[in-house]
C-alpha cells in the first residue's frame, strides 16, 4: 500500500511540475443538495473563480460548521492551495506540511506533498534555506523504501495474526521519525482493543510532534464512545489549540450526553475564546435536551461577549430561548453588541409575536444601532401589521436615515394601487428628504396611476424643492406616460429649475416619444 502510494506521489510530482495545477484536480461536489455539500461547493466556486481570499474564508467557515464532514480534508487542501496562489509561500509550506502529516490517507495527500516540494524550492531560491529542511523531510519519506517496507510488513503481520497490538505500540516507542510515527498511529486506528485506545490517548497528549498528536486525536475520534475518557484528557491537558478543538468536536460527535458537562465547562471557563465558542457550537450541534439546558446555563454564567453571542444564536436556532428573554437582552444587556445580536436572534425564532417584540425594542431602546436593527428586522419579516408601524416611523422618526429606510420598505411591499399611502407621507413627513424618498417610491410602484399621481402633484404643490423631486422621479419611470407631463412642464412652468429638470427627465426616458418632445422644445413648437 505504502509503495504504491509513494510511486503515485513521485509520478504526481512530475505531472504537476509539467502541467497546470488547476487542471490536475477534480471538480467539487455536484448534484448533492446537503448543506454540507453546498457549503463546500461555495468554497470550490471561489477556487474556480480564482478568488483565493474568499476561498480561504469559505473553506474555514465550512470546517467550523461541519467539523466532521467528509470534505474537511478537501477544504484544508484548498486552503493551502489558495495560500500558495496568493504567494503566501511560508504559510503555504506549513499548511501543506501539516496537511500531509494529518491526512496521510487523503486523496489529496500526494498533491500536498508535491506542492510542498515546489513551494519549498521556491522559498529556498528566494533566500530561505531553512525551507529545504522540510523538502528533505518529504524527500526522505518518499524515497526511504526500507521504512515503507517495514510498515507494509507490520500491517501484513497484523492481518495474519502474527503480530499484536503490543508489537505495533513497541514499534511506535522506538520510532524517531515523526512521519513514521504518524503512519503507526493510522495502523493502530484499525486495531479495536481498549489498550490501543489508551495508547492513542497517550500519544495525543505526549508525542513531541504536534502533527502526530493531532493524528492520534483524529484516530480517537473514529473510536466512538470508548474514546471519551481519552478525549477528555486531551481536551484538558493538550496545549495545542488544533488538537483541543479536534478532541472537543470528537467528543460532541459521540452523541453521548455524558460529554455535555465537559463541553459546558470549556464554554464557561476556558481562557481561549475560540475554544469556548467551539464548545458552544459543539453543544448546539449535539442538540439534545441536556445540551440545550447547558447552553441556557452558559448564557447566564459567562462574560466573554463572543461566547455569549454564539450561545444566543445557538439557542435561537433550536427555538430554545423565549422572545421575552431576547427582549430583555436587547433592551438591558450591558454589552451593545449583544443587544443588537439579540434583535437578530428574535427573527430566527418560530412562533410568538416577534413583530410586537421588535416594535417594543424600536420604541424603547435609546441606542440607534439597536433601533436600526429592530427596524430592519421588521422590514425583513414584513408582518401584516407592519405597515402602520412603518408609516408612523416615516412620519415621526427624527433620525432621517431610519425614517427613509421605513419609506423604502413600505415602497417595496405596497401594491401599485397604494400610491395614496406614499403621497400621505409626502404631506406629513417631518423631513424633506423623507418626503422626496416617498415621491421616488411612488414611481417605483409602477403603472400609469403613479405617473398620473405625480403629474397632479407637480401641478398642485407649492413646494418647489418637492416639485423638482417629482419631475426627476417621473424621469426615472422610463415611461411614455410621463412624456406629456414633462413636456408641459418644460414648455410652460414658470420655474426655470423645473423646466431644466423636465428636459433632463425627458432625456433620461429616452424613448422615441421622449425624443420627439425634446425636438419640439428645440424647435420652439
Amino acid at each position: 500500500m505504502f509503495l504504491k502510494s509513494f510511486q503515485k506521489f513521485a509520478a504526481t510530482v512530475l505531472i504537476l511540475f509539467l502541467t497546470g495545477l488547476a487542471s490536475a484536480y477534480p471538480p467539487g461536489p455536484s448534484g448533492e443538495s446537503t448543506e454540507d455539500a453546498k457549503s463546500y461547493g461555495k468554497g470550490y466556486a471561489y477556487i474556480q473563480d480564482q478568488n483565493w481570499g474568499k476561498a480561504i474564508a469559505a473553506f474555514e467557515e465550512h470546517i467550523r460548521r461541519f467539523p466532521n464532514s467528509a470534505y474537511v480534508d478537501d477544504s484544508r487542501f484548498w486552503i493551502c492551495f489558495s495560500k500558495e496562489k496568493q504567494s503566501m509561500l511560508e504559510d503555504a509550506l506549513d499548511c501543506y506540511h501539516n496537511f500531509a502529516m494529518s491526512y496521510p490517507k487523503s486523496e489529496w495527500a500526494d498533491d500536498a506533498r508535491a506542492n510542498m516540494v515546489k513551494v519549498a524550492n521556491q522559498l529556498a531560491k528566494a533566500g530561505h534555506p531553512e525551507a529545504t529542511m522540510k523538502i528533505k523531510d518529504i524527500e526522505k519519506g518518499t524515497t526511504d523504501d526500507d521504512q515503507d517496507l517495514k510498515m507494509v510488513a507490520l500491517s501484513a503481520l497484523l492481518g495474519s495474526g502474527d503480530a499484536s497490538a503490543d508489537d505495533v505500540m513497541k514499534y511506535y516507542n522506538l520510532e524517531k521519525n515523526p512521519n513514521n510515527r504518524s503512519k503507526i498511529v493510522y495502523i493502530l486506528t484499525d486495531i479495536d482493543k481498549p489498550e490501543v485506545t489508551v495508547k492513542l490517548g497517550e500519544i495525543a497528549v505526549k508525542d513531541p510532534d504536534m502533527n502526530v498528536r493531532k493524528s492520534a486525536v483524529n484516530a480517537l475520534g473514529d473510536r466512538g464512545k470508548e474514546a471519551i475518557p481519552e478525549l477528555k484528557k486531551v481536551l484538558q491537558t493538550n496545549s495545542d489549540m488544533e488538537c483541543r478543538k479536534a478532541a472537543l468536536y470528537a467528543l460532541a460527535d459521540t452523541g453521548d450526553d455524558a460529554v455535555v458537562p465537559v463541553l459546558a465547562e470549556v464554554a464557561k471557563k476556558d481562557s481561549d475564546e475560540e475554544l469556548s465558542k467551539a464548545a458552544v457550537y459543539a453543544l448546539a450541534d449535539q442538540g439534545s435536551q441536556p445540551a440545550i439546558q447547558a447552553l441556557q446555563g452558559i448564557l447566564t454564567d459567562v462574560k466573554p461577549i463572543e461566547t455569549r453571542k454564539a450561545v444566543v444564536f445557538a439557542l435561537a436556532d433550536h427555538n430554545a430561548i423565549t422572545i421575552a428573554m431576547l427582549l430583555n437582552l436587547a433592551l438591558n444587556d450591558p454589552d451593545p453588541d449583544l443587544r443588537k445580536h439579540s434583535v437578530y436572534a428574535i427573527t430566527e425564532l418560530h412562533g410568538g409575536d416577534r413583530f410586537d417584540a421588535l416594535k417594543q425594542i424600536f420604541y424603547k431602546s435609546k441606542e440607534q444601532e439597536v433601533r436600526k436593527a429592530a427596524l430592519y428586522a421588521i422590514m425583513d419579516q414584513m408582518d401584516p401589521k407592519a405597515q402602520s408601524f412603518l408609516v408612523d416611523v416615516a412620519i415621526n422618526e427624527p433620525d432621517e436615515e431610519i425614517a427613509k429606510a421605513a419609506v423604502y420598505s413600505l415602497g417595496d411591499h405596497l401594491k401599485p394601487s397604494d400610491t395614496s399611502v406614499l403621497l400621505d407621507l409626502v404631506q406629513k413627513a417631518k423631513s424633506q428628504e423623507v418626503r422626496k424618498a416617498a415621491l421616488y417610491k411612488t414611481i417605483d410602484l409602477g403603472g400609469p396611476g403613479a405617473v398620473k399621481v405625480l403629474g397632479e402633484f407637480v401641478k398642485q404643490s407649492k413646494d418647489s424643492d418637492l416639485r423638482v423631486a417629482a419631475v426627476r422621479a417621473l424621469g426615472e419611470s422610463n415611461s411614455d406616460e410621463a412624456v406629456s407631463v414633462l413636456l408641459d412642464v418644460a414648455k410652460h412652468d414658470a420655474d426655470k429649475q423645473m423646466r431644466m429638470a423636465a428636459v433632463q427627465s425627458l432625456g433620461q426616458i429616452g424613448t422615441p416619444k421622449a425624443k420627439e418632445a425634446l425636438r419640439q422644445i428645440i424647435s420652439g413648437q
